[in-house]
């Protein structure tokens, strides 16, 4: 039977021949086209579910917070879950807020699952999500999804209604393995108590032990003590004396140094001022040996010697040599003397400086 067989007939006919196009149905629309589905708009069996898994404690009290209860931070947790499901199939009851909380918290899950177009694709996604154990979000966009069919429904609700089971299970066996670790960790902690206060009783009979034999030391060793002590004092008293008055020398004849060490450095002082006057006088000579014209012109001005003799003593060689260089040197008047008068006079001279040597 051909498509829309059904409207086929001679009426119709009659009236496509007479220029009247025939009736044709408007094309089924898409399911993934439709808004996704209401909290209020799905089965009251869902709600129990959807707010166990979808929503948090806090989250919930928060609704009823805004909803005016005034008992919201005190209202026991059974008491909260059932007011919330509830409160999901009342429309203008609350509803729409419990709707806007939960596709706030999952709106990264919601537009994950909006790519799909069939229930297929819905399944898909949704078997993924709980390999990735991603329940609560993936529950409720898959739930409310437009290409969702009831048998989609009745498998997803089905899968978590199990695994609140399996995990109802898991969480008795942890509270089991957690109150036998309890017991464990009690009677733990007697041990340690008890061991503890052993090592407190054995310290404290140690250290009782540990008094007693520093007395018994003591009582011991006191008569040797006293016996010994008067001999050994009276030797450390004699040595005391005897270093004191060693120190006492001592600091007498640092006294002494102390004075002769200041006379030599008054003496040293005046040696070299006598020295700085020497050396300047000395110094001032030899200018003025050096200097022969000046000395000839003194010496025709004073008329040589005039008979008089000048005692050197001391002095540097050189200055020595000078001195009788220029004593003994002949006069321009002798210069005309014989030569054997100038032999006399150098021979004479000569005499003179070794004599002086």
């Amino acid at each position: 039977m051909p498509p829309h067989a059904y409207l086929d007939g001679p009426a119709l006919r009659a009236l496509a021949s007479a220029g009247h196009p025939p009736f044709v149905p408007p094309p089924a629309a898409d399911p993934a086209d439709k808004p996704r589905d209401r909290i209020w708009e799905l089965a009251e069996s869902l709600h129990c579910s959807i707010v166990g898994t979808c929503l948090t404690n806090a989250e919930a009290r928060a609704i009823l917070a805004k909803l005016g209860r005034p008992d919201v931070r005190t209202i026991s947790e059974h008491r909260l879950h059932g007011e919330i499901v509830q409160i999901a199939g009342r429309k203008d009851g609350g509803a729409r807020l419990l709707q806007k909380t939960l596709d706030r918290r999952h709106e990264r899950e919601i537009a994950r699952f909006d790519e799909a177009r069939t229930p297929d694709a819905v399944r898909a996604l949704w078997k993924a999500s709980r390999e990735r154990g991603e329940i609560p979000g993936a529950y409720w966009a898959a739930i409310t999804h437009p290409a969702t069919d009831w048998p989609l429904v009745q498998d997803i609700f089905g899968e978590v209604h199990m695994l609140s089971h399996l995990v109802g299970q898991s969480n008795r066996a942890d509270i089991r393995r957690l109150h036998h670790l309890e017991e464990e960790l009690a009677r733990r902690d007697e041990a340690i108590i008890a061991r503890d206060e052993r090592i407190m009783a054995l310290m404290s009979e140690r250290d009782d032990l540990d008094r007693r034999t520093r007395a018994v030391e003591t009582e011991r060793l006191v008569p040797v003590a006293t016996a010994v002590e008067s001999p050994c004092t009276r030797a450390l008293e004699a040595r005391l004396a005897r270093e004191t008055a060693h120190a006492t020398a001592l600091e007498e004849r640092l006294a002494v140094l102390a004075k002769a060490a200041e006379r030599l450095s008054t003496d040293l002082a005046s040696e070299i001022a006598r020295r700085s006057v020497a050396e300047r006088e000395l110094a001032a000579l030899e200018a003025a040996l050096e200097e022969p014209t000046a000395i000839v012109a003194d010496d025709r001005a004073s008329g040589w010697l005039d008979g008089r003799v000048i005692l050197y003593v001391g002095g540097r060689r050189s200055v020595r040599w000078l001195i009788c260089a220029a004593l003994w040197r002949p006069r321009a008047a002798d210069c005309s003397t014989t030569t054997a008068a100038s032999r006399t006079i150098s021979a004479s001279w000569q005499g003179w400086l070794g004599k002086l040597n």
